[in-house]
């Protein structure tokens, strides 16, 4: 028996020995009084300062996607004179910092302490004279939020390191994460009466889990929210946030929470609240984009009249009353009443959602993370964490459109099998490989030109158990190919080196209930992860990943814009470009020639035979040798087209068309069955010789026939502005077109003549038929995307990526 095999059997073995897993777990108050007040010890000791310098030029609007936007982070200046020196105090040495950031509503700064830091304590004080403080141990390290422009902060240590601390960066608030009056006028007071005295008292009991997240990410600082839950590890303080608010190490490692953030009585103003605040940071112990959900487990523990939230994993029926608590706008504590209306799947998450349509009350931004809760023996237990709301109105949801608007839960029930190993008694056993990225299984993969997978077997072998793969991309970056195969259902997600997710996906082909993605990917290390797509489920299956060393996609239609009448249809699969030139003859009729295989000759030069066709009566087509096409790419949108015919050498300058919102096209080693953009090269493998060269940008397709007349000599009709009329379906006018000829000196415009229509219905991503008329003239046939090499090209819509 192998090691591996081994490892499993005695898995299997002690998972067949535990208990099953809970399903629900009651409520629990938090036990004894808050820890220790924290102080300073030498408060009229020197301090050295340091400033804020102003914001980094930004454009575009801030991204408000991973939670509400609070404030910036911001470089520092070069202080002036000595570091920071050690001071004695009782019982040990004070560094002491003073931060400033004119204008700020509130500071935070990121602190790297030395080695050295022996019983640390790192305390802060704001312009407002409250003090907060947090333990504190070599390595990176945020200081609580105070209020105003100026922050007073001691770093305490039992003995002396050798150096002193240095302030990284400083957060500069724009405005207070505290009390705002800001959230809308639709939404309670969380002390505001439900108008039920059983959910009232549900309520009262609640509102004391829910907390407000206070994080960095990246350069901005934000907040969510997010709930204290009940675990067999109680009174450790577990908080569950989203996935979107929190996905990385880092940005829980800056978290500090502001807990009881109400005001006393209904109606009052949100200045009347005093919340109290916990510093110094959170573990992230598992984080699920699938599940939009994320467990943290705070440096320290909750203050006393927390409650530990209970949770229920049973499935949430529609039409369930739901209670939703939360910090909208990053306000104090408002409550939302609704129902469970449908389990949509959403775009970008491989899991469908609890839908909610709220009959009072709302959520909106600094909301994400909050609780999903049912009434349950008194209690309100959590079923999902806030995603966010649809856009079936064109905006997010608000008291304005509470009636058209649903918001969006992750399911517990998903997330929790997950976790559920991590919050009991007795963590479960590691198996064969690991759930999080830190517990991986490195796979060692090379890029290829022709690339074929390697499969790993795997298994998931309880519920809950998700399993992780590294991948480490070479230098000079590839195209990363991942799936799986077998009868279990899986959804996979591809993750970056800091646990942030860059895709997750559901079934890769609408016939396979398999995972699988293609993306291009820069050097670095990435991981993926794979679970089922039922959360209960179990199984084997093959995990199979290839990199190919394929570099910039081609796809698209190509012209001159100083010579519109004419075009380059380019698709580009794998090693191999198929190019389809639309021109005209030397009596100005349309005409084409096809570089059926095209190849990198060196750098960015492309060449290949080109060919005319002809289709004699009676006789299938018939491809005749006209001369070579070459094509070298100064840039990923511009190029130099040389083109021999006929012995002549024309040579033209060509750049993307575009007439509309283009897509991004980019690779992959899947059908495309389940792709809505249609650019790509389009024929009936059952009758040969002619095609379609569809460009697809925003809501118009652009589609270049190329066919033959009743002679049987090569001629192209364009679509130009086919409308999209339904999913799939897009119709629009046929042109015939006379022009220049192609080796003419001098280009003048193209006369362009209505034929008729063109009808593209696509039934699914990589299948359609097309019909159209010229001068009455019905033609109808089924096509297919050609695919003639390895990896594939699939376009999508800018955000669709």
């Amino acid at each position: 028996m192998t090691s591996r095999a081994l490892s499993r059997a005695l898995l299997a073995a002690a998972l067949a020995a535990m208990p099953a897993l809970a399903l629900e777990m009651s409520s629990r108050a938090s036990p004894g009084a808050d820890a220790r007040a924290f102080a300073f010890r030498a408060p009229l000791a020197p301090a050295w300062a340091v400033h804020a310098l102003p914001p980094a030029k930004t454009t575009g609007d801030r991204d408000e996607s991973r939670g509400r936007v609070v404030g910036g982070v911001r470089e520092v200046d070069s202080p002036a004179g000595s570091p920071p020196q050690w001071q004695p105090v009782a019982g040990g040495w004070v560094a002491r910092l003073a931060i400033a950031s004119p204008g700020a509503a509130g500071l935070r700064a990121r602190i790297r302490l030395p080695a050295g830091i022996v019983t640390g304590e790192m305390v802060a004080r704001g312009s407002d004279g409250e003090v907060h403080g947090s333990g504190a141990a070599t390595g990176e390290a945020w200081t609580a939020y105070t209020a105003g422009a100026q922050q007073e902060v001691e770093v305490f240590s039992r003995t002396r390191p050798a150096s002193a601390p240095v302030v990284e960066s400083i957060v500069h608030f724009d405005v207070s994460p505290t009390a705002k009056d800001t959230a809308g006028a639709c939404s309670p007071d969380v002390v505001c009466t439900s108008e039920d005295a059983a959910r009232d008292a549900a309520i009262a009991e609640r509102r004391h889990s829910v907390v407000l997240v206070n994080f960095v990410e990246g350069t901005e600082a934000r907040v969510c929210s997010g709930t204290l839950i009940n675990t067999e590890r109680f009174p450790a303080p577990y908080i569950v946030t989203a996935n979107h608010c929190i996905a990385t190490a880092a940005a829980a490692a800056s978290v500090t929470t502001l807990w009881f953030n109400e005001v006393p009585t209904c109606g009052a103003a949100a200045a009347t609240a005093t919340p109290r605040q916990v510093s110094g940071g959170a573990q992230l112990v598992f984080t699920s984009h699938a599940a939009d959900s994320t467990l943290l487990l705070l440096a320290r523990d909750a203050p006393s009249g927390a409650v530990y939230a209970g949770w229920d994993t049973a499935p949430l029926a529609t039409t369930s009353d739901i209670v939703s608590i939360s910090h909208p706008q990053g306000d104090v504590k408002k409550f939302a009443l609704g129902k469970k209306s449908s389990e949509p799947l959403v775009k970008g998450y491989p899991q469908s959602m609890h839908g909610v349509s709220y009959t009072r009350g709302v959520t909106e931004g600094g909301s994400s993370g909050s609780g999903l809760f049912t009434l349950s023996g008194g209690s309100l237990r959590l079923r999902g964490v806030l995603s966010g709301s649809t856009l079936r109105s064109g905006n997010l949801l608000s008291c304005a459109n509470q009636d058209r608007e649903e918001a969006l839960f992750g399911r517990w029930e998903i997330f929790h099998p997950q976790v559920a190993g991590l919050i009991a008694a007795i963590e479960r056993a590691p198996d064969d490989i690991g759930n999080r990225p830190s517990e991986s299984y490195r796979l060692f993969l090379e890029p290829s030109a022709n690339p074929s997978d390697t499969p790993t077997a795997a298994r998931i072998d309880y519920p809950g158990d998700v399993d992780v793969f590294r991948i480490d991309i070479p230098r000079g970056g590839a195209t990363l190919t991942v799936r799986t195969s077998g009868g279990l259902d899986t959804v996979g997600t591809l993750l970056d080196a800091s646990g942030r997710t860059l895709k997750s996906v559901n079934d890769a082909e609408a016939d396979s209930v398999a995972f699988g993605l293609t993306r291009t990917l820069e050097t670095g290390t990435y991981y993926v992860s794979i679970a089922t797509r039922d959360p209960l489920a179990t199984g084997d299956y093959a995990f199979l990943a290839s990199l190919a060393n394929v570099g910039e996609n081609y796809t698209d239609l190509w012209w001159n814009p100083d010579e519109p009448g004419w075009g380059l249809g380019l698709s580009h699969q794998g090693h191999l470009l198929f190019g389809t030139l639309f021109v005209y003859d030397r009596q100005g009729n349309p005409t084409w020639f096809v570089m059926s295989v095209g190849e990198r000759d060196s750098g960015n030069l492309w060449k290949g035979p080109l060919y005319r066709y002809a289709r004699p009566a009676g006789s299938a087509p018939l491809a005749t040798l006209a001369g070579q096409m070459r094509i070298t790419f100064t840039s990923a949108s511009e190029a130099t087209l040389s083109y021999l015919v006929d012995g002549q050498v024309i040579t033209k300058k060509i750049k993307r068309q575009v007439y509309s919102l283009p897509p991004v096209c980019r690779w992959s080693s899947f059908d495309r069955s389940l792709t809505t953009n249609f650019q790509d090269l389009w024929w009936n493998p059952a009758a040969g010789g002619w095609g379609l060269f569809v460009a697809h940008q925003g809501p118009i397709v652009f589609a270049a026939l190329f066919t033959y007349d009743a002679r049987g000599n090569p001629m192209w009709y364009a679509m130009t502005n086919g409308q999209r009329i339904s999913d799939g379906l897009y119709i629009g006018e046929l042109n015939s077109f006379t022009g220049v000829a192609y080796d003419a000196p001098a280009w003048s415009p193209v006369s362009p003549t209505a034929v008729g229509t063109m009808t593209m219905q696509f039934t699914r991503g990589n299948a359609g038929s097309v019909a159209y008329t010229v001068d009455g003239d019905l033609s109808v046939s089924p096509i297919a995307r050609q695919v003639f090499s390895t990896p594939l090209t699939e376009c999508l819509a800018p955000g669709d990526e």
